[in-house]
């Protein structure tokens, strides 16, 4: 009986239930990870303690950056999908040889991370003090189980997309989440800061654990080869990647080093705060939808179904603009009001408030436009193509650092977020320019239709700015008033406007019963 209920849940589904279950999952993830930033902010607070810890995860991202997080990011997929409806058997000994070769690649450069993180970390931040420079190297050193756990779990997680199992796959950053908070609440009297780190130890075993049990569900396995001849194509579409994941890492790493070096203490802490924040719309709006519709793109692709392909591009990119574009509208608008509500506890005061608030504001209107990247960027990858999306990436990266550290004394940690927002701008600008050598999108109907969105976002955000501006009543009950009004705004203008059928929500309503049926 119970195997019958696992194998309901643990099984293939259509793109628009997968939207759904990635946007639920989205929402249960973010909120535990708005926990953990509860958590955070109450403990430690927007201090030295919370910029040495999110300096720690530099190292150990930048390991699985170098090694197999370009292949996991979108290129494996369609490589393995590929070889997979043509012949199963070297499908699986594609998959076993990545397997052993990826997780030799990362356990050496985790290694040699190891021995040299004191030197790594204090040649890319001199100029922090003593104390912090050795918590940063202490906690990086623990974290660097996260590459090796992480390339195990995310190689399982594209397997199980690539036959449309994605249950395990949305659950496990929740379950991530999650394993941080037990880490914060029950060892934080005893450990510090540390805590936070044991955390992330107990999430990455809870994120792993849950993708092995949906893979027993899965009709595949491994055959594990030390090497086949698709690892090769493989490795040449992840290079580019890899740069282009890098360019993100980049920015990371001159963030923390003006940070921990120029601005004045908790402003590293406030960027990510606001970054995790802002984020939580990207995901639910952007990652989840694209994620979702990736494998059906590649096999409208592979099957020669360009109108079919072209149609599906063109309706996700509304659906995301749909409600990231009033998403970014009203949280730049209740940034100040957000903070204060989700934060402002224990050990996070007014400063930091101020201090976060000011980066969110400005951090809220990339929404759209890193949520339509996660889209476009697949596409290209669909086609086999990095070197397009790779070269943007470069150009994002100068535009991001160039403003970061000409501009970060003058304005502040605001900068990061100002520098990102342009950045992001001239990329999805430039993705959009080059995409029409592979499919040809209606530009016109896209104008028409996102110019629509537009309009009624704004006129949401009217008033949204007149409920918060002349409430008389708390910071609580005006949030979520503003909230509540500005969505039943929002959706009047989108349905006389003829919007509403992007929306998705016929499709939401068909999803459930498909999730649920018998």
């Amino acid at each position: 009986m119970k195997k019958r209920i696992f194998s309901k849940l643990f099984r293939p589904i259509s793109s628009g239930t997968a939207s759904v279950i990635i946007a639920f999952a989205t929402v249960l993830s973010y909120t535990a990870g708005l926990l953990r930033d509860i958590l955070m902010s109450n403990y430690f607070g927007a201090s030295q303690l919370t910029d040495a810890y999110n300096a720690a995860f530099l190292v150990p991202d930048m390991v699985y950056t170098l090694t197999t997080a370009g292949a996991l990011s979108g290129i494996f997929l369609p490589v393995f999908r590929n070889r997979e409806k043509k012949n199963k058997d070297d499908a699986a000994e594609l998959a076993g040889s990545f397997f052993i070769l990826g997780q030799l690649l990362v356990l050496v450069v985790a290694v040699v991370a190891f021995i040299a993180m004191p030197w790594i970390v204090e040649g890319f931040i001199a100029k922090a003090s003593n104390d912090q420079t050795q918590l940063i190297i202490n906690m990086s050193r623990i974290l660097l189980v996260s590459p090796i756990v992480m390339s195990i779990s995310n190689t399982l997680g594209t397997v199980l997309i690539t036959f449309k199992h994605y249950l395990a796959y949305a659950l496990s950053a929740a379950f991530y989440n999650v394993g941080i908070i037990a880490g914060i609440y029950f060892f934080n009297g005893e450990f510090g800061i540390y805590s936070a780190v044991i955390g992330v130890l107990i999430g990455l075993g809870f994120h792993l654990v849950i993708r092995v049990f949906d893979f027993a569900f899965l009709d595949f396995s491994f055959k594990f080869r030390f090497w086949n001849p698709g690892i090769k194509k493989v490795a040449s579409l992840a290079m580019p990647k890899t740069l282009g994941l890098l360019v993100w890492q980049v920015s990371l790493w001159a963030y923390n080093n003006i940070g921990l070096t120029v601005l004045s203490a908790g402003s590293i802490s406030a960027f990510y705060y606001a970054r995790n924040i802002q984020s939580f719309a990207v995901s639910l709006f952007g990652i989840s939808v694209a994620t979702a519709v990736f494998p059906f793109i590649v096999d409208f692709k592979e099957d020669g179904k360009i109108p079919e392909l072209i149609q599906k591009i063109e309706s996700t990119l509304l659906q995301i603009f749909f409600f990231a574009v009033p998403a970014a509208v009203g949280m730049g608008l209740l940034s100040n009001e957000i903070i204060t509500v989700l934060l402002k506890r224990g050990e996070f005061d007014e400063r930091d408030v101020v201090l976060t608030a000011g980066v969110l504001f400005f951090f809220a209107f990339s929404i759209p436009f890193e949520s339509a990247m996660h889209l476009l960027s697949r596409v290209y990858y669909a086609f086999h193509n990095t070197i397009i999306p790779v070269s943007i990436n470069m150009v994002f990266l100068f535009i991001n650092l160039t403003m970061s550290f000409t501009l970060a004394v003058k304005y502040g940690v605001n900068i990061f977020a100002i520098s990102f927002v342009t950045a992001s701008l001239v990329q999805v600008f430039l993705l959009f320019a080059f995409i029409g050598n592979f499919v040809d999108l209606h530009f016109r109907f896209l104008i028409n239709r996102t110019l629509r969105i537009v309009f009624g976002s704004a006129v949401m955000g009217t008033v949204v700015y007149l409920i918060r501006d002349f409430s008389g009543f708390g910071v609580w009950f005006t949030t979520g008033l503003s909230v509540m009004v500005g969505v039943i705004v929002y959706f009047i203008v989108m349905h006389f406007l003829d919007m509403l059928r992007y929306a998705g929500l016929k499709r939401i309503g068909i999803s459930f019963k498909s999730l649920f049926r018998k």
